[in-house]
Formats: C-alpha cells, sequence, structure tokens
C-alpha cells in the first residue's frame, strides 16, 4: 500500500509498505484479515496526520490488484484518507476474482477439456472449504496450508460493491489494457459503482 501527500511546491511525500510480516514488514500475517490490515492502514495515516510537514488533509491512498480491498475498507472507515486510488483492481468480489484470474491463467495453457474443468472445481472446492470450513477433507494438505487464512477467507468474501458504498472520498481508477491478471472491465465495473455515489469517481 502506498499513503501520500504533496505540498505547496510539489513535493511528494510517500510511504510505501509491505503488508504486515511480509518483506521487512514486523507483525505476523496469520491472524489478519482485510479489516486487520485496513487497520494498519489507518495507523500509517494517523502517523503521517501528526507530521509536521504534513497537511492532513491532503493524505491519500493508492492501492493495487487485492490491495483495493484494504484500501477501500480503509477508506470507508472515516474521513483521514482524503482519496483513495485503485490501480489494476478488480470489480468483482474476492471469490470471483480468483475465478477470472484462474481461467485466464488457463487460457494460456494447453490442457484438455476435462484438465481444465478438473482444475475449476478443485478451485471451487478450496473456495468453499475456506468459506464454510466443511470439506477439506477432499482437499490436498499442501494446498489447505496456502488457503485456510484468514486473509484468503476475508478475500474471497469482499465485495467492491458493497465497501465502495462507504467510501465518500474521491475516487481514482486506474487498469491497464493489457493486463493479463485482471481484466481491463475491471475498471469498468468500479468506475459504475463509484459514479452510482454522490462525488463519483475520476478514471483513467
Amino acid at each position: 500500500g502506498t499513503a501520500n501527500w504533496m505540498d505547496a511546491s510539489g513535493r511528494y511525500f510517500v510511504v510505501r509498505y509491505d503488508k504486515r510480516g511480509i518483506g521487512q514488514s514486523g507483525g505476523r500475517p496469520e491472524h489478519a484479515g482485510i479489516s486487520e490490515y485496513a487497520d494498519d492502514v489507518m495507523n500509517i495515516v494517523a502517523w503521517l496526520g501528526k507530521r509536521r510537514e504534513i497537511d492532513p488533509k491532503r493524505i491519500a491512498v493508492i492501492t493495487h490488484d487485492d490491495g483495493s480491498a484494504i484500501g477501500l475498507t480503509a477508506a470507508g472507515l472515516g474521513s483521514k484518507i482524503r482519496a483513495i486510488g485503485l490501480m489494476g483492481a478488480s470489480g468483482l468480489t474476492g471469490r470471483e476474482t480468483v475465478l477470472e484470474q484462474q481461467q485466464e491463467q488457463l487460457n494460456r495453457l494447453r490442457l484438455t477439456g476435462a484438465e481444465r474443468d478438473s482444475r475449476v472445481a478443485m478451485q471451487k472446492r478450496i473456495n468453499d472449504a475456506v468459506i464454510t470450513g466443511k470439506g477439506w477433507e477432499l482437499i490436498p494438505a499442501d494446498v489447505r496450508r496456502q488457503a485456510d487464512t484468514i486473509w484468503f477467507k476475508t478475500w474471497l468474501l469482499f465485495d467492491p460493491a458493497v465497501a465502495i458504498k462507504k467510501v465518500s472520498q474521491p475516487v481514482i481508477i486506474l487498469h491497464g489494457a493489457l493486463d493479463r491478471e485482471g481484466l481491463p472491465s475491471n475498471a469498468d465495473r468500479l468506475a459504475g459503482m463509484a459514479t452510482a455515489r454522490k462525488s463519483g469517481p475520476a478514471t483513467a
């Protein structure tokens, strides 16, 4: 995630960081979902707002990919975040996004119809097990170790259409036309959600 502010001389103050437990960030991610990561964002924004060289009324948060769930959730918590940028963000629920991304990956592989159907069915079983806590006996143990996390569960359940209704700040939506992780049509979905709000978004 990134929190930044620009002063009158055109200088930007930028805080870039990895999620807790990633890279050089401290903390442990085992018990962290979208809400906990959004709290981390708000702590950084609060820290920025206390610095003398920062105007707390001009702090924006810029997110990328699934970090958009964290950014939108944080922005919905109050007005300390004054604007939000969504780069390469999904306009689908987390569950739908996982399946869409899988489909894009499968399209690049030489697979039979049966192999493709088998992989999609497995991903759906994984998603169901993560959300319900049932059906893990049908999932390989190594896959469960990767998928059975609070983060992945909250991501699967995340719906940007619900989250963006709580966001009153200006929103800018950026998406690469050649993005192979998420289709550019996601930007159109997000723009539609944002324009349904009173303030509307900026898009590019």
